[in-house]
């Protein structure tokens, strides 16, 4: 009696399930248990480089323009007259000739008005009409620049001032010159600051994109040779 071991589609404990097509390209290559992860390489400089110089750009020039404007608030603040007198009235003023002392005179009407000083004090120092007319505010009240004071020696000096409006009110100040405010030389200097900020901020946006270009070409270069 002969038996069929011939070959059985089925198995000893069932069919068996269906069978997975092959890879088309064969295999996929699995990372060894040694191999280190591929980490993103870096590219340098960082973009942070033209964010901080135009930073630096802006606050440069903020800075100059805080000081100009400090500069303009403290000398208005200085010139301007603390105390006022009446038309008509003799008044005793402190004058020193470091100070640039100056008469001004609030009048919204723009009254005529004359000033001299009395007795000896006529004698010491001297009124000049300024070139130019200034004007100053302190709060509220308009003070428009009246008369310089041409003063030799600190002292004390008698002072008469009149106008054709009753209202008018005079005070005594300072002048407002290159000493009290910036000068052409200082506020260049200042300026030249913000522009040279400016300028590199505009040299490293730049120079940063080229030189990460290049670095991304050495890093290729680099990748396709190992």
């Amino acid at each position: 009696m002969s038996h069929d071991f011939g070959t059985s589609t089925a198995g000893a404990y069932g069919a068996p399930g269906p069978t997975p097509p092959a890879h088309p390209y064969g295999t996929p290559a699995s990372p060894g248990p040694g191999s280190p992860p591929r980490t993103k390489t870096k590219v340098k400089p960082s973009l942070g480089w033209i964010a901080g110089a135009w930073l630096l750009a802006v606050l440069s020039a903020g800075a100059v323009v805080a000081v100009a404007i400090g500069n303009a608030f403290g000398a208005v603040d200085d010139a301007t007259p603390s105390s006022s007198f009446a038309s008509y009235e003799t008044v005793t003023v402190r004058l020193d000739p470091e100070d640039d002392p100056a008469v001004y005179v609030s009048d919204p009407e723009e009254s005529l008005f004359n000033c001299a000083f009395q007795g000896d004090s006529a004698q010491r120092a001297q009124l000049v009409e300024p070139a130019v007319i200034t004007t100053i505010g302190d709060e509220g009240t308009r003070w428009r620049l009246g008369r310089l004071i041409d003063v030799e020696q600190a002292g004390d000096y008698q002072l008469l001032c009149v106008a054709n409006n009753s209202a008018a009110r005079f005070g005594m100040g300072r002048q407002l010159s290159d000493d009290s405010l910036l000068s052409v030389k200082s506020f260049l200097i200042l300026a030249a600051v913000p522009v040279a900020g400016f300028l590199l901020a505009i040299i490293v946006t730049i120079v940063v994109p080229v030189k990460r270009s290049r670095a991304r070409k050495r890093a290729g270069q680099l990748t396709q040779a190992n």
